[in-house]
């Protein structure tokens, strides 16, 4: 493996994810990172480097002027081992990296996070960072925030399945938008409410560079969905929103409805496993309808049923700009199935309809044939 970068001087990507790369074969890979001034990724992912490989790593790479990529994901990494990192981002080592992925590293404890931010605050290289399944909590996340107040590189910053809460480091995040560079944020299955949620909102419709902000998997109700709406009517830059699985019910479609009547912004649109039903459809179909920006939704697993379908149908036919609808696992059935058929007659913007998991039956399967057949 160190072999390749000594026999070809001129090689640019070396991936040696899931190999058997232990702390054994780290000097020498070390030895060899230190002399090659080609390599741009170098990907080390779910391999055996620990605390004591990634010092070594660390420490080879101080002098580095080409990697631009480097993936540590899931590699039993513990505090010492992300201090060095840091070390190295902080005294200029690595100096035109763009990307950091450690994610799947549960053991860098809030030491090793401080000393990320750290770095962080310093750096101005650095355009991605990956800590997601990292266990962060509060106490880890606060530093993060800050070091954003003061970074003008990082676009884009992952930060899924940890542990922070509904309380003061979401908020801190949300401060600091305005101020940072953002353009994406992902804070799925964070154990986020509907505090957070507002505390995003004021962020989105203070005005901030965010294009992308998933929130999958937290709870913020429809409370939070209608912060979230609300600043959506006044945003002018948010492109990709998700919020499936965040317990907003048929209110908080409701409230993404009346959005998407003055919304033209948002392009996509994820709203999977939220208990809306029928009458969530009824409310959200009036903003598909008068909506001139949206091209893509999805509404997986949403207990819409035939009724559902068909509000949706009738606003397919007034609608000219979407160009997916995922209605997946929704309990549709013949009748909702013809509804949807009838739209594709007039419809023409629409390429992708998914029905997968729906009760549709031939009459329906049927309807919509005569629709597509129409629609071509």
């Amino acid at each position: 493996m160190e072999s390749a970068l000594d026999f070809d001087p001129e090689l640019t990507t070396l991936n040696l994810d899931a190999s058997s790369l232990g702390i054994a074969q780290v000097p020498r890979l070390a030895d060899s990172l230190a002399r090659h001034k080609a390599l741009t990724e170098l990907e080390l992912a779910q391999t055996r480097l620990k605390d004591e490989g990634t010092i070594l790593l660390a420490k080879a790479l101080q002098t580095n002027r080409t990697l631009k990529l480097l993936s540590l994901q899931a590699c039993s990494i513990r505090e010492s081992g992300a201090r060095e990192l840091a070390a190295v981002l902080t005294t200029g080592g690595l100096a035109v990296l763009r990307e950091l992925n450690l994610a799947h590293n549960s053991r860098i404890c809030l030491g090793g996070v401080t000393a990320l931010a750290d770095a962080l605050a310093s750096n101005t290289t650095l355009e991605k960072l990956d800590l997601s399944h990292c266990c962060i909590d509060e106490r880890g996340v606060l530093p993060l925030a800050s070091a954003l107040g003061q970074n003008r590189s990082l676009i884009a910053l992952h930060l899924h399945d940890n542990q922070i809460g509904d309380g003061m480091g979401p908020e801190q995040i949300a401060k600091m938008l305005p101020r940072c560079s953002l353009v994406e944020l992902d804070l799925c299955r964070c154990g986020l409410g509907a505090r957070s949620a507002a505390s995003l909102a004021a962020a989105v419709r203070q005005g901030c560079d965010l294009t992308i902000l998933d929130l999958f998997g937290n709870t913020i109700t429809h409370e939070g969905a209608e912060s979230a709406a609300e600043a959506l009517q006044q945003n002018g830059t948010l492109r990709e929103l998700d919020l499936s699985s965040c317990g907003l019910g048929e209110l908080g479609s409701r409230a993404f409805g009346a959005c998407l009547v003055s919304n033209l912004a948002l392009r996509e649109l994820h709203l999977s496993c939220n208990g809306m039903g029928h009458a969530g459809a009824v409310a959200l179909s009036g903003g598909i309808k008068a909506n001139r920006g949206l091209y893509m939704l999805c509404l997986r697993e949403n207990e819409l049923f035939d009724e559902g379908a068909l509000c949706l149908a009738e606003a397919l036919k007034s609608n000219r700009t979407l160009r997916e609808l995922d209605l997946c696992s929704n309990s549709i059935g013949c009748g909702g199935a013809r509804g949807l058929g009838a739209a594709l007659i007039n419809n023409r913007s629409l390429k992708i309809l998914q029905l997968r998991d729906n009760d549709i039956g031939d009459g329906g399967a049927e309807g919509l044939a005569v629709g597509l057949e129409r629609n071509s």
